[in-house]
């Protein structure tokens, strides 16, 4: 059989019969990368039809004509983040960090012309001009930029991340991962007690409490709602994440996109029952904005820039860790944040005799080291949260 150009004019595609009778087509086609320079000429036989073939020569093609003339990095930043390819409150935050740490130092440079070295000289500058940890540079700079030119490579607009070969962002790196982490002072009992003499909200009493009591993080306390709570089972399945961006607050999935079981004792099943036996006055005596949240911000008696705080809505995560700093600075404590209750909690689990892994599996931590799903005796996982909560409620 006759060899056929592609439709395109750019490729030729053989048709070759089998021993069976049936028509595939070879195909071979040439391109050049615009980048590079580098010309090849990839192949690929046995396709079942003519269209086939020449879609897949266009296929090639298209890989290797991108129009990056006069692209920049601010251009490839708009397509990753119009990707898809990560959450909303990973982007938000990300689009932020892009604006503060990399946009001014590397935003107008075209793709075309960006090199490892402009990744040590954009280093470089960022270490100097922000005087932060390494470990944070890598958090809020390396790995939004890392992200943003790893899609690059991955689409054709860049031949590589240049992140991972750029000598001053491994020294980044490295300086990040021997960093002698500052031992931070983790609250007693009795320190959590003094604290929480100092808050006289209930709904954010509650919170305290219920948080101390549990070890759970900020945002699934501030996205908990009252469907996933169920006091006949005496049980938690907490499906929701409240997460402050820059836009707003966003709820999500939780973490890792798992739920996170919490188990109901006596003292923390009655302090639940007030604070709904408290809303439901509310309610009843109106107004009442039911968003069907476990803490719901506290009323406010007079109006910020122009709007009315009605009761009944989700507490802002933002403020509850203002809040939780200030009432820790006035009773004396540690410096600490609402996450640090999470690290008490574990802490006297331990104490209690609780094992490492069965701490983790209760809070719904993982570590990168983990690959395999606990699957530990529930018994010790109800002993182990009853323990606690009679540390800190009696």
């Amino acid at each position: 059989m006759a060899k056929r150009r592609a439709r395109n004019g750019q490729g030729t595609i053989t048709p070759r019969k089998l021993a069976d009778g049936t028509v595939v087509y070879d195909a071979k086609v040439s391109v050049k990368d615009p980048i590079t320079g580098v010309s090849s000429r990839p192949s690929k036989k046995g396709i079942p039809s003519h269209d086939e073939a020449v879609e897949w020569i266009e296929t090639q093609r298209a890989s290797k004509t991108r129009n990056v003339r006069g692209m920049t990095v601010d251009d490839l930043a708009a397509l990753f983040w119009g990707s898809g390819s990560i959450k909303d409150t990973t982007l938000s935050h990300w689009q932020a960090d892009y604006d503060r740490n990399i946009r001014p130092y590397l935003g107008s440079m075209a793709l075309s012309d960006l090199l490892p070295m402009h990744i040590d000289a954009w280093v470089l500058k960022v270490r100097a001009a922000k005087k932060r940890k390494a470990s944070t540079l890598v958090a809020h700079a390396l790995s939004p930029l890392s992200a943003i030119l790893k899609y690059g490579a991955l689409n054709k607009y860049l031949d590589t991340d240049w992140t991972k070969v750029s000598p001053a962002a491994k020294k980044l790196r490295e300086d990040a991962n021997n960093e002698v982490t500052e031992d931070k002072q983790i609250w007693t009992v009795e320190q959590f007690h003094s604290f929480l003499e100092l808050e006289t909200e209930p709904s954010f009493r509650a919170l305290w409490i219920f948080m101390a009591a549990t070890g759970v993080r900020r945002g699934t306390a501030c996205g908990l709602s009252w469907s996933e709570v169920d006091f006949d089972k005496k049980v938690i399945l907490a499906f929701k994440n409240r997460t402050p961006t820059p836009d707003g607050d966003i709820v999500s999935t939780q973490k890792g996109g798992k739920r996170i079981k919490i188990w109901l004792d006596e003292p923390l099943e009655a302090v639940l029952l007030a604070q709904k036996e408290r809303q439901d006055k509310a309610k009843a005596e109106g107004p009442w904005e039911d968003h069907d949240v476990v803490f719901d911000r506290p009323l406010l008696t007079t109006s910020y820039g122009g709007q009315v705080f009605i009761p009944g809505r989700p507490m802002r995560p933002q403020s509850v860790t203002e809040r939780f700093s200030r009432l820790a600075r006035e009773a004396g404590n540690p410096p600490a944040s609402p996450h640090d209750l999470r690290h008490m909690w574990v802490t006297l689990a331990r104490s209690l005799g609780v094992s490492r892994d069965t701490a983790g599996d209760i809070i719904g931590h993982r570590s990168k080291a983990v690959t395999r799903v606990y699957d530990h005796y529930e018994g010790e996982k109800v002993q182990a949260v009853s323990g606690v909560s009679k540390l800190l409620l009696g």
